[in-house]
């Protein structure tokens, strides 16, 4: 939302009162079944938003589009317990019709495997449609790129992305499989694809004609029993990371059991790091099911947690979320890590260079009168670094900045009042 005064006014105006900036937020969607995740293509205006059963919508100038952009998946979803689609990454040659992935993106969901749907398969899909610019495509392709199985109906992981800095390399944050505790040690086991985030090259063929593994991955072929797709290790339930768009830089939400929720981090052009689930919980010995213990050789503490308890009442489940590097927000929030927690519904920035000495709670600015009726689920970004937080009850908000009015000299109290009705003060 932008504040409009015209040009004869404006000296009145300046004169009246100084304009700070807070920041708030605005309804761009609602209605929606589900929403899980929203994002957007390198160079696209539009805000794709994905609904758990599997339809991706539009968001195209600022409406909703009454037609999904595309739906469904090549296997049989399900969605009990903390399955369904729960990520969506653009090839970063989508709208390339020069790039071998020209019209490509890629899905993350759980299918159906065995009678009674559990335990889950976790599918990486590839999905090709004929015409990325249309905002009502059709699907020319479909292709299973990784499956793997998932023991137990929650912990699935979820998200997918593509880094800036790091071509056709396609990241994969998986969970340790469920239940409690990582009752089979998966996330510390590197011979299985469970409790990591993976990568690999979404254009390449040497693995099963659908991928190829990077050359810096930490566990190459031929080394040993090791999992070459791993790029880091020792996760519980990485449901929403992000990269930092300017930086490269991996941010990572990793769920936590009982007692911590945790951010993860990994800097640009490293890999290899283990963050120490199921031994460690956050930055402490997991006090559960006699599973803690002191930090793998080697391991790596989370960049922030917070013990359950400490921002409010009951339980949390932390939200990953994004660096802010847009341009709409107020200057002090450029380089501010938002994230937040799905129990309380509350919303937090950081500044990642030093985290606990500025953890701030915003929820009161961006909801002053309450509005979360499911969960923040995710955060979303567009093309051009604006932020957006997806309740799954339903709505999409977008983070924006609100003109605050700070009255001085001759004109008191009453002088915002008088320009907006003398001077015409209109919002687009």
């Amino acid at each position: 939302m932008k504040y409009v005064v015209s040009a004869a006014c404006a000296v009145v105006a300046s004169s009246a009162f100084v304009s700070a900036q807070q920041i708030g937020t605005e309804v761009t969607a609602s209605g929606l079944n589900a929403p899980i995740f929203a994002g957007s293509p390198a160079g696209d205006d539009r805000l794709f938003v994905l609904e758990r059963g599997g339809a991706i919508r539009v968001i195209d100038n600022g409406t909703l589009q009454g037609s999904a952009f595309a739906s469904g998946t090549g296997q049989t979803l399900n969605t009990g317990g903390e399955g369904g689609v729960l990520g969506l990454a653009f090839h970063p040659g989508f709208l390339d019709a020069s790039s071998p992935g020209f019209g490509q993106y890629f899905i993350n969901y759980t299918a159906s495997n065995g009678p009674g749907g559990t335990p889950f398969d976790t599918v990486i899909e590839q999905v090709t449609v004929d015409n990325p610019l249309s905002n009502t495509p059709t699907i020319v392709g479909r292709e299973t790129v990784l499956q793997f199985e998932q023991p137990f109906n929650n912990h699935n992981g979820g998200w997918i992305g593509f880094s800036p800095n790091d071509g056709s390399n396609l990241y994969i944050a998986t969970g340790d499989g469920g239940s409690s505790n990582d009752p089979q040690n998966n996330a510390q086991n590197t011979t299985n694809l469970l409790g990591n985030i993976l990568r690999i090259d979404i254009d390449g063929t040497d693995v099963n004609g659908a991928y190829s593994i990077p050359e810096s991955n930490p566990f190459q072929p031929l080394d040993g029993p090791d999992a070459d797709e791993i790029f880091a290790w020792g996760l519980r339930n990485p449901f929403r990371s992000s990269f930092d768009s300017l930086t490269g830089d991996l941010y990572i939400g990793d769920v936590g059991q009982n007692a911590r929720e945790e951010i993860s981090f990994i800097a640009d052009g490293t890999s290899g790091q283990n963050f120490g689930w199921r031994l460690r919980e956050g930055d402490i010995e997991t006090p559960t099911g006699n599973v803690g213990g002191p930090a793998p050789s080697g391991a790596v503490d989370p960049l922030f947690d917070y013990a359950h308890g400490t921002l409010s009442a009951g339980r949390g489940s932390v939200t990953g979320g994004y660096v802010y590097r847009g341009s709409e927000l107020p200057s002090q929030y450029a380089g501010l890590y938002f994230f937040a927690d799905f129990v309380n519904s509350t919303v937090y920035t950081i500044d990642p260079a030093n985290p606990d000495a500025t953890f701030t709670d915003i929820t009161d600015l961006v909801f002053p009168n309450g509005g979360i009726t499911g969960g923040i689920v995710s955060f979303g970004e567009d093309a051009n670094g604006e932020l957006y937080i997806v309740d799954i009850g339903g709505t999409v908000f977008e983070i924006i900045a609100i003109p605050e009015p700070a009255t001085i000299g001759l004109f008191g109290l009453g002088a915002l009042g008088l320009i907006r009705r003398r001077c015409n003060v209109h919002s687009t």
